[in-house]
């Protein structure tokens, strides 16, 4: 399962956004330098979009260049003769780029970056999409500031996990889908892990962000309430016991109508069940 930091995330269409991006990811990157966007547009910025003007990486300059696809090293080059001209110290100048990383550029702005530091100047290196997404993924309250749908997405998981926790397949499901109701006697605490599913889940606050899941959790649970139903409407708990007793009725053929009843709706409750755990059978549902 990919991780947040290995996820492909598309870059912003918006070229202040993407700064905005960089920016935060800069503070993540250097934690306790101070990193602000310099000027505003229209204003002349000499090749940085962000400088780090406070603490141990003061000095640190960003610029940002929202590329479609590539980044060509003319247009590095460029943006280094604008920043020679910067009015505050550069310590190392990064030229930011939606782009992913690429090894020719790579190479180039490596070889460029050791000839001016023998002659005593400031490196300039890539600080491609990849990188900038992983400094997100380090802090998840900023990634999702960007990204709330991420933020859904973990949510939603963290719920699943959640219902396989409370209600694993093997217990009351698997005994829902096994056990041929209409008989005798069975143990009610067979049930326990639906019961304990329906008082956890049956809350506004345990809602999935995903639609699809969610009607697949309230569908759940009007399935398990159909099945008590029918469990409280045709059975009775012997006194003192965790058994429960199938009323004694004459009639074979009602019998036989409630079992099918009872069956319907067991396989109802562990379709939805088994839906929502697995979302690839969903489909198969009739809603």
């Amino acid at each position: 399962m990919p991780t947040f930091n290995t996820l492909r995330l598309d870059p912003p269409q918006d070229a202040a956004e993407f700064e905005k991006i960089v920016n935060a990811a800069a503070d993540i990157k250097w934690k306790g330098t101070y990193f602000q966007r310099y000027g505003r547009p229209g204003q002349q910025q000499d090749g940085v979009d962000i400088y780090g003007c406070s603490g141990p990486d003061e000095g640190m300059a960003i610029q940002c260049k929202n590329t479609c696809h590539s980044l060509p090293f003319h247009v590095v080059l460029s943006e280094l003769e604008k920043a020679e001209k910067f009015r505050h110290p550069i310590k190392v100048l990064f030229v930011a780029t939606t782009q992913y990383n690429d090894k020719s550029l790579q190479d180039k702005m490596w070889e460029l970056s050791t000839g001016r530091r023998e002659n005593g100047l400031h490196s300039v290196l890539p600080l491609f999409w990849e990188d900038i997404v992983r400094e997100l993924a380090k802090d998840r309250s900023v990634l999702f500031s960007f990204y709330p749908h991420l933020a859904w997405a973990s949510n939603d998981d963290m719920l699943l996990d959640e219902v396989r926790r409370v209600l694993p397949y093997k217990g009351s499901i698997e005994f829902v889908k096994e056990y041929r109701f209409c008989r005798a006697t069975f143990d009610d605490r067979n049930l326990d892990d639906i019961y304990a599913f329906w008082e956890l889940c049956d809350d506004p606050s345990f809602a999935f962000q995903d639609a699809r899941l969610e009607n697949l959790r309230l569908t759940l649970i009007q399935n398990i309430r159909n099945f008590t139903g029918l469990i409280g409407a045709h059975y009775t708990r012997l006194v003192g016991r965790e058994l429960l007793a199938f009323h004694d009725y004459a009639d074979q053929a009602y019998v036989d109508e409630i079992r099918t009843k009872m069956e319907m709706v067991a396989d109802a409750l562990v379709s939805t069940y088994q839906a929502l755990l697995s979302p690839r059978r969903a489909s198969n549902l009739p809603f």
